[in-house]
């Protein structure tokens, strides 16, 4: 393998910024794709009706589940659905206008759950909590200064008197407000990361994600927050399977359902207590199910299911039943597999793209010509019977072996940095699916960067001895190879005996002196036989030489990640 062969600095260039932009591509598709979930809030109006949540559209069924209409959100000025959405007794709804302008680094402080610092002041007109009727779609802001939470929100709304809660839940704070947008009461602090509300029983139940418990306070102005009692909903068999995170709950019938949700805020699991809050049993939801939301419905419930495009109807004693369908739901069902089928083709693109690229470098290092090593006719010393009882060694070049070193250390210090940057993010997000992207990719790049400096080492620490009709190859080990040099095949750039070989390198990077192997060491292999590239690549596997190695180790990386990345 010619991994010294010369190229031009603007091909250089042009692999580096094909290589970025491939990856760009396929990071930057696979994050479009993730934004098009399935169905996530399910909840109801003071009607009864139901409603199904996905992106910023708002399906509208009748109380039996009876398709009625679709709402686009977007026409209200909703661009991407941040946080809860409610309504008011009149039928209002409550819900978050404007464009997500959460920076790359909120996001990443979100995933590792520290609080929000962004300000609660709108960053432009129209955008921000906002009060809107579905019919007119006609919309106000909402409190009094407008208020834009930026990040995920509770909501709830009391229907007795249209008063309104908002669990602010990057801000770990519990706020209540009027009809109108009033502060009612100061904010309450002391929670982590809470998430639903629904007031029961006179009292305001909170899904205290972070501390593992519903929290239940006082829903009074004059008290608000106040904490009456908390509950664990975490049973053994949640512990058990990570499922510690309480992020939605339901009443159903006499019992209590709680989502609780694994460490990245994903795949839980719905966890049944009764009315005294005694741990009763599981819903038997698939294996790979992420849950969302719950509903009470037909005596029953509804639970939303973003990652398989579902929603479950279950009864009341836990039997999970054919799922609730309906063709609005359907129909943007099937915008968003036509949407998600388009992004992950783009990013198979870069994919392919990327492997593109380095198909063509492994190919050109195979495969590319060299200039052939050419004996100086004018030399007299080519006339010469360069036969000797003395034994004759020729070392790499030792200004080459420094730079091949200093070049080890320095794709070292990059790798180190580069595996520390995506580490971090794998970290930062604390999300399964950016980790099962990331881990990969940092350990390919290990493994490169480890066969690499294998290879190199190999190369430099070669020598090639001389006597009669003899050649001695030794090896980066120290051991040495004896035979007839009748019994020796080379090409441009290696020599190899039966059982070693040795790399002289080329140009721009020649391991030995190129007038070494013109003047010398060529002429010395007058009886040897001369072999193409391809037999010599079969020979360097033969011997597991760190290039064959290398060789098989790659083509077969990319055969098992092209078929993983097809069937995944």
């Amino acid at each position: 393998m010619n991994l010294d062969m010369k190229i031009h600095p603007a091909v250089v260039g042009l692999v580096i910024s094909l290589s970025v932009i491939a990856t760009g591509i396929k990071f930057w598709a696979d994050g479009e794709a993730l934004e098009y979930g399935g169905p996530s809030q399910l909840l109801n109006d003071s009607r009864g009706q139901v409603y199904v949540q996905i992106q910023n559209q708002l399906l509208e069924h009748g109380a039996d589940g009876e398709f009625l209409r679709r709402h686009d959100l977007g026409q209200l000025g909703v661009d991407t659905t941040i946080g809860a959405i409610a309504f008011f007794s009149n039928g209002d709804i409550l819900l978050r206008r404007g464009k997500d302008t959460r920076s790359f680094g909120n996001k990443i402080a979100a995933y590792q759950r520290h609080e929000n610092k962004s300000n609660l002041v709108p960053d432009s007109s129209g955008a921000g909590l906002a009060r809107c009727n579905l019919e007119t779609r006609e919309c106000r802001e909402f409190a009094v200064p407008p208020v834009d939470f930026k990040s995920t929100i509770g909501i709830f709304v009391d229907w007795q008197d249209d008063d309104v809660f908002v669990s602010d839940t990057s801000r770990h704070t519990l706020r209540k407000y009027s009809v109108d947008g009033e502060a009612l009461a100061e904010p309450v602090r002391g929670f982590k990361f809470p998430n639903q509300l629904l007031i029961a029983g006179g009292q305001l139940l909170v899904a205290d994600t972070n501390h593992h418990k519903i929290h239940f306070v006082d829903p009074a102005s004059n008290s608000f927050g106040r904490t009456l009692r908390t509950v664990d909903v975490v049973p053994p068999e949640a512990e058990h399977g990570n499922h510690r995170w309480p992020s939605h709950f339901a009443r159903i019938g006499d019992e209590w359902w709680i989502n609780n949700m694994n460490s990245g805020m994903r795949n839980g699991g719905i966890y049944v207590f009764d009315s005294d809050w005694l741990y009763l049993r599981r819903i038997p939801l698939p294996a790979n199910a992420d849950p969302i939301s719950i509903l009470p419905f037909a005596g029953g419930a509804l639970i939303s299911d973003w990652d398989n495009d579902r929603i479950y109807r279950v009864t009341a004693s836990g039997a999970v039943l054919d799922d609730f369908e309906s063709p609005g739901l359907e129909a943007v069902l099937a915008e968003s597999r036509t949407a998600r089928t388009r992004y992950r083709a783009l990013s198979w693109m870069g994919f392919v793209l990327l492997a593109a690229v380095f198909i063509a470098l492994i190919t050109k290092a195979i495969l590319s010509p060299a200039s052939e090593p050419q004996v100086d006719e004018q030399n007299p010393e080519q006339a010469l019977d360069l036969r000797s009882d003395e034994l004759i060694w020729f070392e790499p070049d030792p200004g080459i072996v420094r730079k091949v070193h200093l070049n080890n250390r320095l794709a070292g210090g990059a790798l180190v940095g580069l595996v520390a940057i995506l580490t971090y993010i794998a970290t930062a997000y604390g999300d399964p699916v950016v980790t099962g992207r990331i881990l990969p990719l940092a350990s390919a790049l290990v493994l490169i960067y480890a066969l690499i400096y294998w290879m190199a080492r190999a190369s430099v620490g070669t020598a090639i001895g001389f006597q009669n009709d003899d050649i001695i190859l030794r090896n980066h080990k120290g051991i040495e190879s004896r035979h007839p040099i009748k019994k020796v095949i080379y090409d441009k750039s290696i020599i190899a005996t039966p059982d070693m070989a040795v790399v002289l390198g080329q140009h721009p990077m020649p391991l030995y002196e190129p007038k070494i192997v013109t003047q010398q060491l060529l002429p010395r292999l007058a009886s040897a036989r001369p072999v193409s590239r391809t037999t010599m690549q079969r020979m360097l596997i033969r011997l597991r030489h760190p290039q064959g190695v290398m060789l098989v180790v790659l083509l077969a990386g990319l055969v098992i990640g092209g078929i993983w990345y097809l069937l995944r």
